[in-house]
């Protein structure tokens, strides 16, 4: 994550990302009185935009992730860097610069599945996140002061914390955050430069080495020694030969087989500082061998393991290990040198191999731990997939029906009931059969609702197979949630999120009949209604089964 940044540097905000040298400066006519002018206008006068060829900005257009990544990588400065990460960014017009903007650890990857979809709308939770990891300087925030704080995605909540404590959001005058709504381009100008005004305000030296030391000068061959250092002010920070990448702070064993000078290199937007250190390694001759007839030898892994070895990203593992007969035990990345046995808690953000080493002058020994990261699994079916329908008493319907919402309700001459159904998702091994659920919720959003009173929505687990003329569920399992009162929330107001953790257990130890919940309304006798899940025009609305979970 970056640390800190020059400085004065400033985005290459949308589409239309040109050099400003010599360029004069756009007038933007459309800007003129428009809440944002101010902000928008301070990134031209840094020379930071310059509109569409026709002279206009188009404030209230909406904004892509490519170009967002556009606005944070010219802020930062950095070399686009060949896509690695995300098969659907190979070839496009921002792949150098989303790449550069994940190597350099702006983008949480841990948030998205196998697609980053670069041209998809990007929404305000994203660029809460990507503004404060581009920051780097957190506060340790944990107030979200939004109405409508349960609609943030799962791991988004610490960065839309952030954010707000650091003056980048404000929210809208209904006291709402809208996470999932995606952002304009002066939104995206707004926050941009709200993010740069602190780091400005932090201010940008070059990077210093507070320190940087081997531990011992001097080895015999085949023994290990321990480079220190530690950084301030770095973007990043890498030790050659060899090494590559580290942290701003840290300790690493080598065994160099020859003496070795080890250079260590910090950047940052306003440049590079570098210092050495120097490891004399004596080959194995004179006196330095050990008496005849003395035999040491190498170290030994007894044991090395970690407690899961699949999770979902925001958990933690814990690694393991007993090493015999070592000089020094180090486990990378990220840990360093450890006692000969113990544990630790980790918590990757993405899939990692833990290497163990063992080291002492008869040879070494290594052991790997492989966790592999998951997203939650995430469920949401769409119309058409079989997987999930609404039904009624009086008939029933395919999928969501010509309007393509799900719905509950009632009238005067019927009762209608969604049924969501999640049997074939499942058995396609989204969740792995042995696995540990966690937690597991259902999520609902409000489209609409009519009623002439309050009525309440409640969920039923269907535990028998499915009949498109019967419904068929059984009474209310005390792991389902009470009935809500739907018309108490109104339209488009939020999530209905139910906890369905014992179901999905359940589904997933295969001692519930796995398939899935019906949805169903308890007005009597009264126009009453809730939609959900506007595929065509909210495909993020639509239910969603989102489930945590981890492997041992």
């Amino acid at each position: 994550m970056i640390k800190a940044l020059r400085t004065g540097i400033v985005a290459v905000l949308l589409i239309v990302l040109v050099s400003a040298t010599g360029a004069s400066t756009p007038q933007l006519p459309d800007i003129v009185g428009h809440w944002a002018e101010d902000d928008v206008r301070e990134l031209v006068d840094r020379g930071a935009i310059t509109g569409y060829p026709d002279g206009t900005y188009r404030p209230e257009g909406r904004i892509t992730r490519a170009e967002f990544c556009s606005v944070l990588r010219g802020a930062l400065g950095l070399p686009e860097v060949a896509g690695t990460t995300f098969a659907d960014t190979f070839g496009h017009w921002g792949e150098g610069r989303i790449q550069a903007l994940i190597d350099a650890g702006v983008i949480d990857t841990s948030l998205y599945g196998a697609s980053y979809a670069p041209e998809g709308l990007i929404t305000r939770e994203e660029i809460a996140m990507m503004t404060v990891r581009m920051i780097g300087e957190l506060t340790g925030a944990i107030s979200i002061p939004f109405a409508d704080v349960g609609t943030i995605g799962l791991g988004y909540h610490t960065y839309v914390a952030e954010a707000f404590a650091q003056g980048i959001i404000t929210g809208y005058p209904d006291d709402t955050f809208r996470p999932y709504g995606s952002a304009s381009r002066a939104e995206a100008a707004v926050m941009a430069i709200r993010a740069l005004r602190v780091m400005d305000a932090a201010g940008q030296v070059e990077p210093s080495i507070v320190s940087f030391a081997v531990e011992p000068e001097s080895i015999i061959q085949g023994a290990v020694a321990t480079l220190s250092w530690e950084v301030a002010d770095a973007l990043v920070v890498t030790i050659s030969p060899e090494i590559g990448a580290v942290v701003p702070s840290g300790e690493l064993a080598v065994q160099p087989s020859e003496t070795t000078t080890y250079t260590l290199s910090a950047t940052n937007g306003a440049g590079t500082t570098t210092a050495e250190t120097t490891v004399t390694v004596t080959p194995f001759s004179g006196g330095l061998l050990p008496p005849p007839g003395i035999i040491i030898l190498p170290p030994r892994v007894e044991s090395f393991a970690a407690d899961k070895s699949l999770m979902t990203v925001g958990m933690s593992a814990t690694l393991s290990w007993e090493v015999s007969g070592v000089a020094a035990v180090t486990i990378e990345p990220g840990i360093g040198a450890v006692e000969a046995s113990g544990s630790v808690t980790v918590s990757p953000i993405q899939t990692r191999t833990y290497t163990l080493t063992a080291t002492n002058v008869g040879g070494t020994a290594t052991s790997t731990v492989t966790i592999a990261l998951a997203a939650p699994a995430t469920i949401q079916p769409g119309p058409g997939n079989s997987y999930d329908s609404w039904v009624s008493t009086v008939k029933p319907d395919d999928n969501y029906g010509s309007a393509e919402l799900l719905w509950a309700g009632s009238s005067p001459n019927h009762t209608s009931s969604a049924y969501l159904y999640f049997a074939d998702v499942l058995n396609v091994n989204l969740v792995p059969a042995n696995a540990v659920v966690l937690a597991a919720r259902l999520d609902l959003f409000t489209v609409g609702t009519w009623t002439d009173e309050s009525f309440l929505l409640g969920a039923h687990a269907v535990q028998a197979a499915w009949q498109a003329n019967t419904i068929t569920w059984n009474n209310q399992p005390s792991y389902l949630p009470e009935p809500e009162d739907v018309a108490a929330i109104g339209p488009g107001a939020t999530w209905l999120s139910w906890d369905v953790t014992e179901l999905v257990r359940g589904w997933v130890d295969m001692t519930t009949g796995n398939y899935g919940v019906v949805i169903r309304s308890y007005a009597q006798n009264n126009d009453a209604g809730f939609y959900s899940a506007d595929s065509t025009e909210q495909p993020l609305r639509r239910p969603r089964l989102v489930i945590e979970y981890y492997v041992p």
